[in-house]
Parts: structure tokens; sequence; C-alpha cells
């Protein structure tokens, strides 16, 4: 029998999980671009069907992995540091304008998008971080989520009716222009916060077997959703079935990162993304595919689902490579673009965004080079 222990976490398990963070986000951002990509290299039916539609799927819980990272980020800090309440005041307010581009280029005036929904997690996060019993307050949460969402959800429709914030808080039915509401998706950040203070403390045999449990369960549970046609839905309003499978592709890719980190380090690197390059592969494969949009090139991936696979797998290389190009460039150019120059360019930039038609080249384009502009100041 595996021996239940609990002890303080040592300096090396604390680097081995920040670098399986890293990975762990390199490879939900591999999760994105191959499913955006997807969706616009590929036609309908290849896009929805058989294994590459499989492969877009999978693309689809990139969200429940980066905010699960944002969690886990928050949760690596020291218990007893002070939260520094400026810093992510200024962090959340940068990450909402970026998000206020990322809406316009899709041709919406306002709403909550990926980034919008990152700042909120992180102020969530830093009001969890200051409380003393923090984990069984993240605990209390989830709970409370999932029966908004799912248990009660007849009689909480009933009181939201059609109420825009009850209605966006509870999740139980989806909003044009807010991709992703309160409940389920803060589930995500509080699961990652009390993993990264609570599993470093039990065993490691105990560790994998719950691991193994994890994913044993939530891939028979889907795999039967799936057999009664239940439906994977996740814009807008989550699914249950969507919500487990989600559960079980967080488990397996953070298991994944850890051994990528202990086993292939020769990948380590080319998948690991920090900093400003987390941030930046967002606006780079957005501008990538406005690009091919522009260019037209679909008529050739579509008609040759070869073509197309071989476009998506370009362009996650691509986004991965460039942000991490881009992250050094931008540290390096730090002050110029902080300074009284950049915040004219920045404002110019946004300006463009306002007043060009959303869904154009130009605009997506726009928004891109605005929310570069920002991940050099959220480094600061």
């Amino acid at each position: 029998m595996p021996n239940l222990a609990f002890a303080k976490p040592q300096d090396s398990d604390q680097r081995l999980r920040s670098r399986t963070l890293d990975v762990f986000k390199g490879l939900a951002a591999v999760a994105m671009v191959i499913n955006h990509s997807g969706f616009a290299l590929l036609t309908t039916h290849d896009a929805n069907s058989g294994w590459l539609g499989l492969t877009v799927f999978l693309g689809s819980f990139a969200p429940a992995l980066f905010f699960f990272a944002v969690g886990y980020g928050a949760g690596l800090g020291p218990v007893t540091k002070q939260v520094d309440w400026m810093s992510v005041c200024k962090k959340s307010a940068w990450l909402i304008l970026a998000d206020q581009l990322l809406i316009w280029s899709g041709g919406h005036s306002y709403g909550m998008d990926f980034f919008g929904f990152i700042a909120l997690s992180m102020v969530a996060m830093a009001l969890i971080q200051g409380q003393r019993h923090s984990s069984v307050l993240c605990v209390g949460l989830i709970v409370f989520l999932l029966l908004i969402r799912y248990s009660a959800r007849a009689m909480v429709e009933g009181l939201a009716n059609e109420n825009e914030l009850w209605l966006w808080f509870t999740g139980v039915r989806g909003q044009v222009g807010w991709s992703y509401p309160l409940s389920p998706w803060l589930v995500a950040p509080l699961a990652g916060f009390w993993s990264a203070r609570n599993m470093p403390l039990i065993a490691v045999n105990w560790r994998k077997l719950l691991e193994v449990a994890i994913v044993l369960t939530g891939s028979l549970l889907s795999v039967i959703l799936y057999s009664r046609g239940v439906s994977f839905f996740r814009w807008g309003s989550v699914s249950a079935a969507y919500f487990v499978a989600a559960v079980t592709a967080v488990t397996i890719v953070w298991v994944l990162a850890g051994w990528v980190v202990r086993f292939i380090s020769q990948i380590e690197k080319p998948l690991s993304l920090r900093g400003a390059a987390v941030f930046l592969v967002v606006p780079i494969h957005y501008a990538a595919l406005a690009i091919v949009k522009a260019l037209g090139l679909q008529t050739l991936t579509s008609s040759n689902w070869i073509v197309g696979l071989t476009g998506m797998v370009v362009i996650t290389a691509f986004a991965l490579t460039f942000a991490r190009q881009l992250a050094h460039i931008l540290g390096s150019y730090q002050l110029q673009l902080n300074g009284a120059s950049g915040s004219i360019f920045l404002c110019l930039v946004i300006a463009l965004a306002w007043w060009s038609p959303g869904l154009t080249l130009a605009t997506a384009l726009a928004c891109a080079v605005g929310q570069c502009l920002i991940a050099a100041r959220l480094t600061r």
C-alpha cells in the first residue's frame, strides 16, 4: 500500500513544477492553434468528422488548459507572500484592453473573451491567495459553481430569466459576445490553484493513482455520453459532457507535460512558453489566419485534407516559434515601447482597431499589433 505522506515541497520540486507548467502552457497553445486553424483551413465536414475532426475537437480544450495554468501559477507562489494588488490591477487592466481589441476584431462592440476571463481569473486568484483557508475556499467555490450550472439548472434558469449578468454568472444560457461565463469556467483556475497548493503535499504514488483514476473515469464517462448522443458543446454555455471531457483533458496534458520535463528533454524547450510568449501566441496565430483568409488559401486547403492538415501544423509551429522570438525582441526594446512614443503608437493602433469594421484584415492586424504592444507592458 503506498504511503500517504504530507511534507513541505522541496525547492527542486518547485522548479520541476514550474518547468512542467511552462510545457503545459505550450501544449495549451498547440491545442488552441490547432483548433482555430482547423476551422479556418478545413471544410466544415473535415473539421467535424473523422480522426481529423477529433483532432480539431481536442484543441477546443485549450481555454480549460490556459485557465487551469493561471490558477496553478498563482498557487505556486509562497503561501505567506502578500498580494501585490497594484501589479494585479495593472495586469488585469492591460488584459481587459487586449480582450477588447480581440472582441472588436470579431465584429462585437463589447463582451468577454479569452484575455478578459484571464484577467478575471487573476483577480479571483489574488483574492483567494490572501485568505487563510484558501484551499477550502477553492473547493467550496467549485462545488457552488457546479451546483448552479448543472444540479440546480432549472431553478437557476428560472431565476435568471433574461438578466444578462445572471446568465453570465450562472452560465445556463449563452450570450453573444460573452464566450466564457463565470460558471463553470472559473472552476479551471480554482482547480489549478488548489492543485498547486495541495498535490505536492501528497505522496507521489497516491498522486499517480489519483491521476489514473481521473483519466480512466473521465474517459469512460465521455465514451458513454458520446455513445448516447449527448452534446459536447462549450460555446457560451458549457455542457456537462464537455466539462467531464475537459477535466480528463487537463489531467492528461498535465501528466504529458510532466513526462516531457522528466524524460523527453529534447522537446521541452521547443514546447515551453513563459512570460510574454504565452500572451503573444494569441495575436500571432489570429493574424496569420486572417492573412490566410484574405489570400483565399482556404480554396487550396479545403479541397485536400492533407494540405489542410499540413497548414495546421505549419501555423502551429510558426505561432509558437515566433511568439518566443518576438517575446525576446519586445523584452530588448521594453523601455522604448513603454515610453511616450510607444504609448502614442498604441493609442493610434487602438483607434484604428475601433474605427475599422470588424472581420477585416486591417482590423485583425491592428488588433494583433496592439496586443503585441500590450504584451511588452504586461511583462514590466
